[in-house]
């Protein structure tokens, strides 16, 4: 069985969540960023601790399913923006539909119920948190991030980049490496 917990498991998270379930006996076959695979042969006993131990850590543990498809989409945009997995061919939903056996539209309409945010907009704003994070980076240029983000040209992604944040990511690079006053 399959447990989900927040997407954004750092290292050190990893490294913590498994000293402390080794501490209780528990020994996962494997943690990445987004799900805890347990292996088959789980007491209910194991299990309750198991989730126990999750949200005691802040790790809270999802078991409906159409939640547990929304946690794993959330994983996909995840690798998709931070590991730029998805292939430049595809588009965003026939990437995600493809990696989740699903249709796009099906996807979408979970997600926007479990988590009351288009699945376009959460995609759209996990690509400008990210490129806030390059545009930290002076040898970061604006139209290298557009293209690093997927972005079909640099008008577009300053566009949208724009809209979600008030100001061009040119102007937002200059402001964050002058060290003028500016928030995130």
């Amino acid at each position: 069985m399959d447990h989900f917990f927040e997407t954004k498991l750092c290292r050190q998270c990893q490294k913590i969540l498994l000293k402390t379930l080794k501490l209780h006996g528990i020994k996962p076959v494997d943690v990445k960023i987004g799900v805890m695979i347990t292996g088959e042969n789980r007491s209910a006993e194991e299990i309750e601790l198991l989730i126990r131990i999750l949200n005691e850590l802040g790790f809270p543990c999802v078991s409906e399913a159409s939640k547990l498809l929304s946690e794993r989409t959330k994983v996909i945009v995840y690798k998709m923006v931070y590991e730029n997995t998805k292939p430049a061919t595809l588009s965003d939903g026939e990437f995600i539909g493809n990696e989740l056996n699903l249709t796009y539209k099906y996807i979408s309409e979970q997600f926007s119920k479990n988590c009351l945010i288009s699945l376009k907009r959460y995609i759209i704003n996990k690509r400008i948190e990210r490129a806030c994070e390059l545009l930290l980076d002076i040898n970061n240029l604006v139209g290298q991030v557009a293209d690093k983000l997927s972005y079909k040209d640099e008008r577009n992604f300053s566009n949208q980049f724009h809209q979600i944040k008030g100001i061009t990511p040119k102007d937002y690079q200059k402001k964050i490496l002058d060290n003028k006053e500016f928030s995130i």
